[in-house]
């Protein structure tokens, strides 16, 4: 059994190569602590591992653009809508909000009068798809 397991080895060795010079050092093979850090553009540490870093930055607090690089914020709701952009998807109308099934994303949330008017036009989309189609 040995010698099999021998011989499948020096087989693998042949047709791939023997990687044993290859092998990285353990402090790139991420096995080693992290010192990951982030910055602000103008040099003020932000981050220091996973714990946050304000008392290096003497509490001043982050510019608004800097905060907003840190991440895409989340549940905007915009044109006075209850659902955010892209909860609604219409095969025949496009990405929209959930609420009102409106698909124009600069236009104000018509409420249960712009679901009603959604619906009849997503109806109306499909009828004419399927007499395309015939």
């Amino acid at each position: 059994k040995e010698k099999l397991k021998q011989m499948q080895q020096n087989q693998l060795k042949e047709m791939y190569g023997d990687n044993t010079h290859t092998s990285l050092p353990k402090t790139l093979t991420g096995s080693s602590n992290s010192n990951y850090a982030e910055y602000t553009p103008d040099g003020r540490l932000i981050k220091e591992g996973t714990k946050e870093v304000e008392e290096k930055n003497e509490g001043k607090e982050l510019p608004e653009e800097i905060e907003e690089e840190q991440g895409l914020k989340e549940d905007v709701y915009i044109g006075e809508h209850t659902t955010v952009w892209g909860s609604y998807w219409s095969k025949y109308r496009g990405w929209g909000f959930k609420c009102c099934f409106q698909t124009a994303k600069e236009e104000k949330c018509p409420g249960e009068k712009g679901r009603k008017a959604a619906r009849d036009a997503e109806l109306k989309a499909f009828k004419e798809s399927k007499a395309r189609e015939a």
